[in-house]
């Protein structure tokens, strides 16, 4: 067997970033890829990374579609102890208290 550096079918998530022009998607794409260490944070929002072909890059607009696979490490949230009793997770405030964390690379390929 061959190994992979994508995860077993059962653990992968597919995710489309969908939304009008100029609201955002190659920068959400861009800091995807700075999650997984792909980039640098200083580039990320403006590398363009996923516009590859040389005429996007040129007029700054994305022309075709691009697909990643990225790695993704889940942390569950931790409970505090008047959550544990209620059997909800989370710590509080708007986000929910939820941890993440993303591990390097994976692979590139163009639609």
């Amino acid at each position: 067997n061959t190994p992979t550096m994508l995860p077993p079918p059962e653990s992968t998530r597919l995710v489309t970033i969908i939304a009008h022009v100029d609201h955002g998607k190659t920068t959400l794409a861009d800091n995807l890829v700075e999650s997984n260490g792909i980039i640098s944070e200083r580039l990320a929002g403006t590398l363009r990374y996923l516009d590859s072909d040389a005429e996007e890059q040129r007029r700054g607009i994305t022309m075709r579609a691009s697909a990643i696979g990225l790695r993704h490490s889940y942390v569950p949230p931790k409970m505090s102890q008047n959550n544990k009793q209620n059997g909800k997770a989370g710590g509080g405030g708007s986000g929910g208290g939820t941890a993440a964390s993303s591990k390097s690379s994976a692979s590139r390929s163009m639609v």
